[in-house]
Formats: C-alpha cells, sequence, structure tokens
C-alpha cells in the first residue's frame, strides 16, 4: 500500500474550512485545471453519497467513482474509490484547530496502482 499524506496550513478556523467543502461547486475547485478531470455527477457531500468523475489522460478516458464516508462533523470525512484508475483508493480529510484562527488541514491518502 503506497501512502501521499500532506498537511497545510489555513489561515481561517477549522469549522470554516470544513464548512468550505459543503459549498456549492467546491468539488470543482478541487480539481486542478491540468488534470483533465471532469465532474460527471456529485451528489453532494454527505454520508454515503457519491461523486463520478472522468479523467481523460490522452485518447484513454476513465471513470472514478467515489463513496463519502466515515464523517466526523466539523473534523473528517473519507472518500473510497468504488471504480476507478486504482486497485483502491481511500483519502482521508482531516482539518484540526491550531488556534488564532488557523487550522491545518490534511489529505492523508493510501492507494494501490492497478
Amino acid at each position: 500500500m503506497n501512502t501521499f499524506k500532506h498537511t497545510s496550513t489555513i489561515p481561517f478556523d477549522a469549522s470554516r474550512v470544513f464548512d468550505w467543502h459543503f459549498q456549492p461547486g467546491a468539488i470543482q475547485r478541487l480539481i486542478p485545471a491540468r488534470d483533465n478531470v471532469t465532474v460527471e455527477r456529485y451528489d453532494g457531500l454527505f454520508e454515503g453519497s457519491k461523486a463520478v468523475l472522468r479523467l481523460q489522460v490522452g485518447p484513454i478516458s476513465k471513470r472514478w467513482v467515489a463513496l463519502h464516508t466515515d464523517f466526523e462533523s466539523g473534523v473528517s470525512f473519507t472518500d473510497t474509490q468504488e471504480k476507478g484508475p486504482f486497485k483502491s483508493w481511500k483519502h482521508r480529510h482531516s482539518v484540526q484547530p491550531l488556534g488564532d484562527g488557523t487550522s491545518s488541514y490534511t489529505d492523508d491518502i493510501r492507494y494501490e496502482l492497478p
């Protein structure tokens, strides 16, 4: 199993950072334009909701279905690949308050290549 973990300090309080993910269009803003990913369907962000994405790499197109689970209100949630380009993919998003109106945001990704 491969891992990628990155933590950023955000100049906003933890609840504001977490709540940002629920804003309309948040998923589109999280995907870099250079990644050539299209959102085909997005149910919103809640326990059991799904995001269906289309990845395009040259002439190859691949559908990616992610299930949102393990919500801890104001703290974290997880995206788990149901179908997609990886053998497995689990992405935990978590926010922690640091004080003085700042917070840390951590992406913890565990994946297996095909």
